[in-house]
């Protein structure tokens, strides 16, 4: 028998995180929620499963020895690309101080669209910092904001062009700067700003 629960404000905050980002794992969300408690894993966990019991989200994992990932609506078909944004989101949260974030972005420059993963923009030394987040996991893509990061906006908006970041499996070639993270060694050596 479903145990019924009134809905904390973590569990809001939780739920609306998880519509934003589309899929987030487990861990992900108790590093985010439950960040101070020493079993962070276990509680996210116990408490995550109540809100699937009471439908307000939904679960899936990859294997019986995966984790959960947790989202809302029908499943979502690239939903190991939805949790690493929300992990590279996570870890920032973690580790700076967040102004402002925007998930998928419309980026324009001359006659080019482009759609960010992930724009972040934080404070570091007292100054904010513009950053991209690209995550290939199918194929590489960070190659695309060449000719965008060229363009003035972003200098004259904030006194500096934005940090593109690529998470990926491939060492992004590009004619621009890209920090490149390796997507299999990503959660052990996090996300640091240089």
């Amino acid at each position: 028998m479903t145990k019924l629960i009134e809905l904390t404000d973590r569990d809001r905050k939780i739920i609306s995180f998880v519509k934003e980002f589309k899929a987030v794992n487990t861990s992900t969300i108790a590093n985010l929620y439950w960040k101070d408690c020493k079993q962070k894993q276990i509680l996210a966990e116990r408490r995550l499963k109540l809100l699937v019991e009471n439908k307000k989200l939904r679960r899936d994992r990859d294997s019986i020895l995966s984790e959960y990932y947790y989202y809302i609506g029908t499943k979502v078909p690239h939903f190991k690309h939805s949790c690493l944004i929300a992990e590279a989101y996570a870890q920032l949260k973690l580790n700076y101080d967040v102004l402002n974030y925007k998930r998928e972005v419309q980026l324009y420059c001359r006659n080019e669209n482009l759609k960010a993963d992930l724009v972040v923009i934080l404070k570091k030394d007292g100054k904010p910092i513009p950053l991209i987040i690209e995550c290939d996991i199918s194929r590489p893509y960070a190659y695309k904001y060449d000719s965008y990061i060229t363009d003035n906006y972003w200098s004259s908006k904030f006194g500096v062009k934005p940090t593109i970041i690529s998470i990926s499996k491939w060492q992004p070639k590009s004619n621009i700067p890209i920090e490149y993270i390796n997507v299999e060694t990503f959660k052990e050596s996090g996300l640091l700003i240089k």
